[in-house]
C-alpha cells in the first residue's frame, strides 16, 4: 500500500518523517475535497482531480477561496515547506481544512499531521505525496549511486507556503 510522509527539516536537510499508510489520506485528499467543492463538472462523467489537476492548482490564487483552505493546498505544491514560525497556524489550517471537508468514512491524515507539526522541534516542515512517486526531497546522483538530500540552505527549488499569505493579507 502506499504512503505519505511529513518530513521535517533539521540545519536545512530532510530528517525525521511521520509515516502515514494510504497516501489517499493525504494530499489526494486535499486535492479531492477542493475539486469536489470548486472545480467539479456534474455533467462530465469521472470528472476528477486526476483528469485536470490544474483546475485545483489554480484555487491557490484565487482570493475568494478561504486563506486556510489555500494554504493547505499550497502546502501540497511540489517543494512547499512550512516553517516553525508558523507550525501553530499550519495545525490550525489542516484542523479547519478536516473540518470543512468532512472525514467520516474517509481516510484522512490532516489531524495527525496537525497533532505532528504542533509538537515537532524541526525548522521546517514538507510532504512527500506518494511513495508510488519520486520523493523530491532527495535526488539520486548516478555518478556516485548515492542519496543526495535537498538543503534550505542552498537549495533554490523550495518555498514558504505562509510568505505569500503573510504579505498579502498583513498575517
Amino acid at each position: 500500500m502506499s504512503y505519505c510522509e511529513l518530513i521535517e527539516f533539521r540545519d536545512g536537510k530532510p530528517d525525521d518523517s511521520l509515516e502515514c499508510r494510504n497516501a489517499w489520506g493525504g494530499l489526494a485528499f486535499i486535492w479531492s475535497a477542493l475539486f469536489d467543492v470548486y472545480c467539479k463538472d456534474p455533467n462530465i462523467q469521472y470528472d476528477n482531480w486526476m483528469t485536470k489537476p490544474d483546475r485545483v492548482w489554480k484555487l491557490a490564487n484565487k482570493p475568494e477561496i478561504p486563506v486556510h483552505l489555500r494554504a493547505v493546498l499550497c502546502s501540497t505544491f511540489d517543494f512547499a515547506v512550512v516553517y516553525r514560525a508558523d507550525f501553530k497556524r499550519y495545525a490550525a489550517d489542516l484542523r479547519a481544512f478536516a473540518a470543512w471537508a468532512g472525514t467520516r468514512n474517509k481516510v484522512c491524515h490532516l489531524l495527525t499531521w496537525a497533532d505532528f507539526v504542533e509538537k515537532s522541534d524541526a525548522e521546517a516542515i514538507g510532504h512527500y505525496a506518494t511513495s508510488v512517486g519520486d520523493n523530491l526531497w532527495h535526488s539520486h546522483d548516478e555518478a556516485s549511486d548515492s542519496t543526495i538530500p535537498y538543503d534550505l540552505k542552498t537549495g533554490t527549488k523550495h518555498f514558504d507556503v505562509y510568505a505569500e499569505f503573510t504579505a498579502a493579507k498583513g498575517g
